[in-house]
């Protein structure tokens, strides 16, 4: 059995390195708090992708996060690995996912997921003004640009 400790950004999992399956099949091994995740949503977690037959993590999404968080968005999503490895499971959960080879394609070999999700992110713009972060180029809004320009 796949044992997932810790939270993201420092998830973990122990993976038997003599881990056989041949059916895809999601276990929760932390149940989160949160309400249950949909399609659609937007959240920030952590994920890893785990060969059964090493034991190695072949990638690990605190390491490609943007900020120091350590985290990265996960759209919640049945038809991504990763969001199905969250979909519909408590916000905060942590899962474990087994895919067989045979699901990814020609010659692929079983892998394991691992994800967290921990936070929802918003999916929409607020309206509210932002400052400009230096070398980015400013944005002008268009109804901004026409009042100055026709004087209203």
């Amino acid at each position: 059995a796949v044992t997932v400790s810790g939270t993201a950004p420092e998830l973990t999992a122990d993976v038997p390195t003599d881990l056989e399956f041949a059916d895809l099949q999601r276990t929760v091994a932390t149940a989160g708090d949160g309400d249950d995740l949909a399609v659609g949503q937007l959240v920030s977690g952590q994920y890893q992708i785990i060969d059964p037959a090493t034991g190695e993590v072949q990638l690990d999404s605190a390491t490609t996060s943007a900020d120091d968080s350590g985290l990265v968005p996960l759209i919640v999503d049945a038809s991504s690995i990763v969001g199905s490895a969250v979909l519909c499971t408590p916000l905060g959960s942590s899962t474990a996912f087994t895919i067989p080879g045979s699901m990814l394609g020609d010659g692929a070999s079983n892998v394991v997921v691992v994800a967290q999700s921990v936070d929802e992110l918003p999916t929409a713009a607020t309206g509210e003004d932002q400052d400009p972060v230096a070398g980015m180029p400013e944005v002008e809004l268009a109804r901004q640009a026409f009042d100055e320009r026709w004087g209203r």
